[in-house]
């Protein structure tokens, strides 16, 4: 096989396991190297929504004056080291400026032209590695305790809304009709019917990589360090277990890529977000809807 057609992919979670299966067919001998095992990293606590309908951004209108509290509460989804606030800063500031309006909206445009393929790109693999019952096609159900709260949500569900993504309204009582184990507290909510959910986000991607190494791949449980670079760009890649010849490189290695990008000569923009998630067992609590 020419040199041309020998591939290596950095990160085993769902993405970097999805591009090496795609590098696969299209006739790339592949590698995929992680320090972990597939799935063990950020897509092993994913809440596995196939969200199509998840164009909206993070950074809306409005964040900063949010961000104090955020940042004093257990709960919320950002954390910041004090002594990473001055590297981070470059991030943050280029994280409120596309917060304006006018950048929400094309940013929203973007992440729809990318999530409304998401199931042209996910159908095939799944159904090749014949995971098909780790997909669970029940719809999503957002909810909110208070007028007021969904009110506040009313720019992005009208983002939702105008790249053509259907859902429905719903009061409390019409909620607790899809969703029972609701608690009596809701009083809004929406109903996103055609969205599907994985029942076990690392299992699928384990399902994945089998399949990978089935089909002929590659997969090496090592810890990326760095690079040799030609002329031309990187000619190996260094791990903890020695150097290995590289002629097409994917970085996908989740907040890992910042640094290995910028061993390349590349400044990637990339802050990670806090990881939560809760898991609930069947026997605790029975739920219809994702």
């Amino acid at each position: 096989m020419s040199k041309d057609r020998i591939a290596t992919v950095v990160g085993a979670g769902i993405v970097g396991v999805s591009c090496a299966l795609y590098l696969q067919r299209e006739g790339f001998k592949v590698t995929l190297i992680d320090r972990g095992g597939p799935g063990e990293g950020a897509s092993f606590g994913n809440a596995g929504n196939l969200g199509f309908a998840s164009c909206v951004p993070a950074g809306m209108p409005g964040i900063l004056k949010k961000v104090p509290g955020m940042l004093f509460d257990s709960e919320s989804p950002l954390k910041l080291r004090w002594g990473h606030a001055l590297k981070a800063m470059p991030w943050f500031l280029r994280f409120i400026a596309n917060s304006r309006p006018e950048r929400v909206e094309k940013i929203a445009d973007a992440r729809h032209s990318l999530l409304s393929k998401l199931h042209e790109g996910y159908d095939p693999l799944i159904a090749d590695a014949g995971a098909q019952d780790l997909i669970n096609p029940t719809g999503l159900l957002m909810t909110w305790e208070s007028e007021a709260a969904f009110a506040g949500a009313a720019y992005g569900l009208d983002l939702r809304r105008r790249r053509g993504i259907h859902f429905e309204t719903l009061d409390g009582n019409e909620a607790r009709q899809i969703e029972p184990a609701l608690s009596p507290k809701v009083a809004k909510g929406i109903y996103i019917p055609r969205l599907a959910h994985v029942l076990d986000p690392l299992r699928l991607t384990q399902t994945l990589a089998r399949h990978f190494a089935l089909r002929g791949g590659t997969i090496l449980r090592e810890a990326v360090t760095g690079f040799e670079v030609g002329p031309d760009g990187p000619t190996k890649i260094r791990t903890d277990r020695g150097a290995h010849d590289v002629s097409l490189l994917v970085i996908a290695a989740g907040v890992w890529s910042r640094g290995l990008a910028a061993q390349l000569g590349t400044s990637v923009p990339l802050e990670a977000e806090r990881g939560y998630h809760v898991m609930f067992h069947p026997q605790d609590l029975s739920l219809r809807v994702a």
